[in-house]
This record gives structure tokens, C-alpha cells and sequence, in this order.
């Protein structure tokens, strides 16, 4: 997980994610070592839940969030892609 997605709390480690309808929700996890600028996240999350990155000073739980999916990187050994002949 982004080191930035990370909020560190006297009680532990918090996250936001996307509810069902679109609002932000606070969820405790189990963090555990760096691997490199991300946290390992041990615990707290299941496949498939959406977790906030960004603008986390502005966020409050049960605000509504207008999600904006990340740009998808490429590895920096990737071929350029071809067209099929």
C-alpha cells in the first residue's frame, strides 16, 4: 500500500476505502514492514476493496467520492507495443 494511504494512530493503522455507495470509510488494518515507499498491509483488507490515496486532509468518513482509477504504469524494461501485421 502507498506509504501516503497510510494514516498512523496512536490506537494503529487506519485507511480509507469506498463503501458500497460511494463514501469514504475508515478501516483499521495490521501494517507491516516497508518495502521500499509502500507498507505491507497484513491484515484489515479483503480482495477487491478500494482504498483512498489521495487528498486524505480533506477526507472525513461518510463523505461522498468521486474515485479516478490510477494511471496504469509501465515497467520501466517494457517493450514498446507493436501493431500486429
Amino acid at each position: 500500500m502507498p506509504q501516503t494511504a497510510v494514516i498512523q494512530t496512536e490506537k494503529g493503522f487506519l485507511l480509507f476505502v469506498l463503501d458500497n455507495d460511494g463514501k469514504a470509510a475508515v478501516r483499521p488494518v495490521q501494517a507491516g514492514s516497508w518495502m521500499g515507499s509502500d507498507w505491507m498491509i497484513l491484515d484489515g483488507l479483503k480482495p477487491g476493496d478500494r482504498v483512498i490515496a489521495d487528498n486524505l486532509l480533506k477526507l472525513r468518513a461518510g463523505v461522498q467520492v468521486t474515485p479516478v482509477e490510477p494511471a496504469q504504469t509501465k515497467p520501466a524494461n517494457a517493450k514498446p507495443a507493436t501493431a500486429a501485421k
